[in-house]
């Protein structure tokens, strides 16, 4: 995986989405078995989310 940055890294910036979460019904192939606690933390989608404004 590559990262590219325009600006300083902030922590308090950063945000994600669960792998694991049932909104992306993702049949993934093999079963989840390692996953960080920062990962695991994060919330799942609410279900008014729209998509992603840049």
């Amino acid at each position: 995986m590559l990262y590219l940055h325009t600006a300083q890294y902030h922590p308090q910036h950063e945000g994600g989405c669960r792998v694991d979460d049932p909104a992306f019904k993702i049949n993934w192939p093999l079963p989840i078995t390692l996953l960080s606690e920062r990962d695991a933390s994060l919330p799942l989608l609410d279900h008014s989310f729209n998509g992603i404004t840049l």
